[in-house]
């Protein structure tokens, strides 16, 4: 089977992070960044998307969603709304609701019920799932790895049916080749401000 992924939305990830960062008790790059690794997983078993269309490495604290993480690391991030102090995700705004659909707010809000007080050991915990389990274990002496969406999709309750509709040209979905290694050579770059 072909490698499956999403057409990332860059500006739906910004209001993303804005979402989640003015609506958890400590916003920080792993909590905000593990909440939208849950979000992501809530959106796709029930709507088969991922939230922005991000797609996840594995790291030492969990699975993070790479060009997400390329936002939240650029130099300067207040033209997006927020500012980045230490490891810290300081909102300076409300997020931009028209870019949601009303399942993106339906998921988040069902994963901050349960992590938007949650202390880092339990997001951390809790995140180091099966998908995750398999690429970090499978990454060699690699600090990172891409974890694999069919990994992600197998955990979930519908996932036969929700595989099949992946595969069959959802129009939300881009497979391509140059596009992967475009996003992962960045990430790679990008992961390294964890």
């Amino acid at each position: 089977m072909g490698e499956i992924s999403f057409e990332f939305n860059k500006e739906k990830s910004i209001e993303t992070i804005l979402y989640l960062a003015n609506r958890i008790l400590n916003p920080t790059k792993h909590n905000v960044t593990h909440i939208v690794y849950f979000a992501d997983k809530t959106s796709l078993e029930r709507y088969g998307r991922f939230i922005s269309g991000d797609e996840y490495h594995a790291l030492p604290h969990g699975p993070v969603p790479s060009q997400t993480l390329n936002i939240i690391n650029e130099p300067s991030t207040e033209q997006y709304g927020f500012i980045v102090k230490g490891r810290s995700i300081i909102p300076l705004r409300e997020p931009d609701l028209d870019y949601f659909s009303e399942s993106d707010i339906e998921s988040m809000d069902q994963v901050l019920e349960i992590y938007a007080r949650a202390p880092f050991w339990k997001i951390k915990h809790d995140s180091h799932d099966e998908a995750y389990k398999e690429a970090w274990e499978s990454r060699g002496g690699a600090r990172s790895k891409l974890m694999q969406l069919e990994s992600i999709v197998g955990m979930l309750e519908n996932s036969d049916e929700l595989l099949e509709h992946l595969t069959k040209g959802n129009s939300d979905l881009n497979s391509t080749r140059a596009r992967r290694a475009r996003v992962s050579a960045s990430a790679r770059s990008s992961l390294r401000g964890l």
